[in-house]
């Protein structure tokens, strides 16, 4: 499982490599032009096919603006039915690491705050 999860942090970089330069006004959602969605799409598929990942949905967002959303692979192999942005996955136990994240924001903010509160 530790693969698999160095594989999905490496693929965010790599995404995130591929984009963020794209404009140098941070004010200013950018835009990926098409060479760039290629090269997200290419690598998103390399990935997947070396990972036997069946199926996933990508959303780029800047500033709660929506940049690329793009469905790849199957949602159901066996029916050949393709995964859409609009594909629900079950969420199963990916909840943990919400969990985790949350709570290490949580701990982050509050040691924080008594600090403040010590000066």
């Amino acid at each position: 499982m530790e693969i698999k999860a160095a594989i999905r942090f490496l693929l965010f970089l790599q995404i995130y490599q591929l984009i963020r330069c794209t404009n140098s006004d941070s004010s200013k959602v950018p835009n990926l032009t098409a060479r760039q969605k290629e090269d997200v799409k290419s690598f998103v598929e390399a990935v997947m096919q070396c990972s036997r990942i069946q199926g996933l949905t990508l959303a780029v967002v800047n500033k709660e603006e929506v940049i690329m959303l793009e469905g790849f692979g199957f949602a159901d192999v066996d029916e050949r039915r393709r995964v859409t942005p609009s594909t629900l996955f079950p969420v199963a136990s990916a909840t943990k690491g919400f969990t985790t994240t949350l709570l290490a924001m949580l701990l982050y903010h509050q040691s924080r705050d008594d600090q403040s509160n010590n000066q």
